[in-house]
């Protein structure tokens, strides 16, 4: 199912009851979308609502913060203290609990690597000493997914261990028979993909607190020997990126975009991603030096077109951000009628178009993965620049590397919508 429920009022008099339905189960345990219809004639009813029907607690998120059974709590801090080489991994779970200062005390207490999906980016500050980065199949890289390869305990804090964050269930690796524990506020989720030796079922926030806590009354020490050689494989990871961050390519090398990006974002800013060249590469090297909510993905069901929506969304959301939309030419189409949106609203949004004139990763598993020749990947010529102009956005083209910083800062520089086209 799409939404967590859906919800047909066929009575005008049951609105404040079904509405307040509607956002306690949006707001309570997973967070999610709750798809409420009301049919046309619904409207036309008139009815006299008192104010006391109302009430706007249950608009209120986190509605509740439970913790996990605390003799589990026990049993996983237990294991923390035995584990040499232990790795903790956040998901978006710890994110949209704001959890990030309980994974950095439980971490820095037990001297404990923590690494990220890309929908957990930002659970930590990717600059902490103890920080990975991302880690799996989209963003991770083999400095970071190493710690996971050569991991006896995973701790995994709001992942749903997917295929994308564990890359095809490889990381971590089954052959060293890794402890695994499982913090997730859904029980469905906790152990659902690896056998768990402690499935704690709670709130990331509230039962990593009362674990720290835990640790620090009772002066606990760990084990772990791995914490101490993050700094040098991160900074490994820089010194391999750096060629590529000053390269003076045609097309457009990727990284040499995403960290001039990075070095010129506004303080307030959300950036956003898609299926597509861009996602990969900020994901694995736009460093995050701030904790919380930043970077937004969207992956599930081969999401393409996601991030030019989803700009509008976290524009009205955040009115005061600049909002950095990145996308490619093959997701474009999807859904490009909302740079109209963006013009009507004169929002603060800035979309990037990575253009490559294909569909790369389609085009890649023909011809990597099935050995076979391609075939209606490849487009012709599109300005895009002129389509946006269509639309009443100021539009930049990206011709030459040397032209990247200069783009960003004009595009920045004002409140307005604008696209840039970049060829990669």
């Amino acid at each position: 199912a799409i939404t967590k429920e859906s919800i047909l009022i066929t009575r005008a008099k049951d609105i404040p009851h079904l509405m307040r339905r509607a956002f306690r189960t949006a707001l309570s345990d997973r967070p999610g979308a709750v798809h409420v219809r009301v049919p046309d004639d619904v409207y036309e009813e008139e009815i006299d609502i008192a104010e006391s029907e109302l009430y706007g607690g249950t608009c209120l998120w986190p509605a509740d913060r439970p913790v996990a059974d605390f003799a589990k709590i026990d049993e996983a801090i237990a294991l923390l203290l035995e584990a040499k080489r232990p790795v903790i991994v956040c998901g978006q779970g710890a994110v949209v609990s704001g959890a990030g200062p309980e994974v950095r005390a439980v971490a820095e207490a037990l001297s404990i690597p923590v690494g990220t999906t890309m929908t957990g980016k930002g659970a930590i500050s990717e600059t902490h000493p103890l920080s990975l980065r991302v880690i799996g199949a989209r963003g991770g890289t083999s400095y970071s997914n190493r710690f996971l390869e050569e991991a006896d305990l995973v701790f995994f804090v709001g992942s749903n261990t997917d295929s994308a964050g564990t890359d095809g269930r490889k990381l971590p690796s089954a052959a060293r028979q890794p402890r695994i524990i499982q913090l997730d506020i859904s029980r469905q989720e906790a152990g659902n993909n690896y056998r768990a030796d402690v499935a704690l079922v709670g709130d990331a926030k509230a039962t990593l607190a009362l674990m720290a806590d835990r640790i620090r009354e009772k002066g606990l020490k760990g084990r772990a020997e791995n914490g101490q050689d993050v700094a040098a494989a991160m900074a490994e990871l820089d010194r391999s990126a750096a060629e590529a961050a000053k390269s003076d390519d045609l097309p457009i090398h990727p990284i040499r975009f995403v960290k001039e990006l990075e070095a010129l974002l506004p303080e307030k800013s959300l950036v956003l991603v898609e299926p597509s060249t861009g996602s990969i590469f900020s994901a694995a090297y736009l460093v995050q030096r701030r904790e919380g909510r930043m970077f937004l993905s969207g992956y599930s069901m081969g999401a393409l077109g996601y991030s030019l929506p989803a700009a509008v969304g976290a524009a009205v959301a955040r009115p005061d951000h600049t909002i950095v939309s990145l996308g490619g030419d093959g997701s474009f189409y999807f859904n490009c009628g909302e740079l109209e949106t963006y013009s009507r609203l004169g929002l603060n949004i800035k979309y990037v178009l990575f253009n490559n004139n294909v569909f790369g990763w389609i085009r890649g598993e023909i011809e990597h993965v099935y050995n076979a020749n391609p075939f209606a990947t490849d487009f012709r010529y599109v300005d895009y620049c002129k389509i946006a102009e269509g639309f009443g956005l100021r539009t930049f083209r990206i011709d030459a590397p040397e032209r990247i910083a200069p783009v960003l800062r004009e595009a920045f520089s004002y409140s307005g919508p604008a696209f840039i086209e970049m060829p990669v």
